[in-house]
């Protein structure tokens, strides 16, 4: 479906302001989660708050690609928008600590819905040769509203401001929900009928492995609630699987992940997002305890790639329209653009320059750039329509796994080194050992890309072109 230019237009300015509320707030609710709740009594609940808010938002990201196909998606946005501003709002005037906790959580759930909306929506009102150029701009907003959540929330909260620091992201979202109720609108595709037994079983299966990674490197890996939380969580897990084969309406097709091409895209997007942990966690503790820098230094470790961040994406989603062989290529490019800069920090040491690791994560935001305007829409080219919000939505969903069952990796590795080797030398093995497996994991994507998708996009291009042919000879 293509709306009207006007509407289209509207339609992708509500879904930029969409996108800057979502990493507006997340970025921002990080800087300043820890102060709220020690103004609250609250300091104790920091991880628990953090951890129900992960979970609330990875399970209902594919819940909320299902709805898209099940109800209009302005009703969609409308009702878990305002859901979101009423938590953003309590969180604001209400100074309680359950008040906040169950807010954050409320936000998270909300989020979650709507999360996938602005590249679905991009999809249905641009044709699909332009779509990677819009997945481009939507991928430069979330870098903006990143860079300003995370800066203006600390700002903010320091001169004394703490309500607006909390509530600013709300006139982003506001907007967002306002433009593309009034100007996008579609009928669904499928009868709304929710499967609730999946989700319930999504959230165990979720909640077990996801507790399980999280407290592993803490508490030990064969303690009694690591065991029990994967036990649980691999019972809910197969549990899902079977219930969801025989689900008049299930939450996650299974017959879609028989699509090969899009269960490859899965795991290359898996693959592709596995490094952001290192980057986000390792490596500012690498320049803290190898470097010797300060709070300060590794604070601004990423501030070259979020300019990049800023500027790529345009550039990237221009190229990859042009034709739709580029897509391979970008993927194969973002694969790559990590492995070969982690490769360099495979040697991170005493001598290593602040500068250099500074360059070389520069480097991986072109990969950032590369694959956000070229993953989403080939997944979409293998998707039928009435598939696109929940194929859509799992995009979503594999890369928030990927960085969580990379945490577990990372801090496992991490943590076996450097108690094996205390001092300077175990952290240098940790974090090099960190890196190694970060550039393995990003060159098997490269492969995966070259060895096995290449073939299948060229053979659905030339698929394509012959059934234009033998239309127009008819």
């Amino acid at each position: 479906m293509t709306e009207s230019n006007t509407n289209a237009r509207m339609s992708m300015i509500g879904c930029l302001f969409l996108m800057f509320a979502i990493a507006s707030y997340g970025l921002s609710l990080s800087t300043i989660q820890g102060p709220i709740l020690d103004s609250l009594n609250g300091a104790d609940y920091f991880a628990l708050v953090t951890l129900l808010s992960s979970i609330g938002m990875c399970v209902m990201t594919p819940v909320g690609g299902r709805l898209t196909d099940m109800m209009p998606i302005d009703k969609l946005l409308l009702y878990s928008g305002g859901v979101s501003i009423v938590a953003g709002l309590g969180m604001t005037f209400i100074p309680n600590l359950w008040v906040f906790i169950i807010c954050r959580v409320l936000l998270a759930l909300s989020q979650g819905i709507y999360a996938s909306l602005p590249f679905i929506i991009v999809r249905k009102i641009y044709p699909p040769q332009q779509t990677p150029k819009a997945m481009g701009y939507l991928a430069m907003i979330t870098a903006v509203g990143g860079l300003l959540g995370s800066f203006l929330a600390g700002w903010l909260a320091d001169m004394g401001y703490m309500k607006m620091a909390i509530a600013f992201p709300l006139i982003a979202l506001a907007a967002g929900i306002f433009l593309i109720c009034k100007f996008f609108y579609e009928e669904p595709t499928q009868e709304f009928s929710m499967d609730y037994a999946g989700i319930i079983l999504l959230t165990i299966a979720l909640s077990g492995l996801l507790l399980g990674l999280n407290n592993g490197p803490t508490d030990g890996w064969f303690s009694r609630f690591v065991i029990f939380s994967f036990a649980a969580g691999i019972t809910g897990l197969l549990a899902f699987i079977y219930w969801e084969n025989k689900a008049k309406m299930p939450i996650i097709p299974m017959q879609m992940l028989k699509i090969k091409e899009y269960s490859l895209l899965l795991i290359i997007g898996f693959c592709l997002m596995f490094y952001m942990n290192a980057m986000n966690v390792y490596m500012p503790l690498a320049v803290q305890h190898i470097l010797n820098e300060g709070s300060a230094a590794a604070g601004a470790l990423q501030t070259p790639k979020t300019i990049v961040t800023m500027i790529a994406p345009a550039l990237a989603g221009a190229w990859v329209m042009k034709k739709t062989g580029n897509l391979w290529k970008a993927l194969f490019y973002a694969a790559l653009l990590v492995a070969i800069p982690f490769a360099f920090l495979i040697f991170t040491g005493v001598h290593m320059p602040l500068w250099a690791i500074m360059t070389l994560l520069a480097i991986t935001g072109i990969s950032d750039s590369l694959r956000t305007v070229a993953l989403i829409p080939a997944a979409q080219s293998f998707l039928k329509p009435e598939e696109m919000g929940i194929g859509t939505s799992l995009i979503g969903f594999i890369t928030t796994l990927s960085s969580s069952i990379s945490a577990a990796f990372f801090g496992l590795a991490y943590n076996s080194l450097t108690k094996e080797v205390p001092g300077l030398k175990g952290e240098i093995n940790g974090i090099d050992t960190i890196c190694l497996m970060t550039c393995v994991i990003s060159f098997v994507a490269a492969l995966l890309v070259i060895l096995f998708f290449r073939p299948m996009l060229e053979a659905k291009i030339k698929e394509k072109a012959q059934a234009a042919k033998t239309a127009a000879a008819k």
